[in-house]
């Protein structure tokens, strides 16, 4: 039995469930007195732009990887040459 696909949806409805759970706690009321000085929670809004920015670089990676940027120009080439063969 593979794996695989089923680890990747688990994983991406996990991602989803912490994105939104950051999100709402990123909307969070003060904590205490030191903790920013509007209503909202200064800590909340660095810890969600702090897992944002973690998930963000995660998917830069994982798309990176998936292209293989370096490879790409010989492979567009390789695309040009099977559609064209008589160029």
């Amino acid at each position: 039995m593979a794996f695989g696909p089923f680890l990747a949806v688990w994983l991406a409805g996990l991602r989803v469930a912490v994105s939104k759970r950051m999100m709402n706690y990123a909307d969070a009321p003060r904590q205490d007195d030191l903790d920013g000085r509007g209503n909202l929670s200064l800590r909340a809004l660095k810890e969600f732009t702090l897992s944002f920015l973690k998930l963000y670089f995660d998917q830069v990676d994982f798309m990176s990887g998936l292209f293989e940027i370096d490879a790409l120009a010989q492979r567009f080439k390789m695309y040009v040459a099977q559609r064209n063969p008589q160029a």
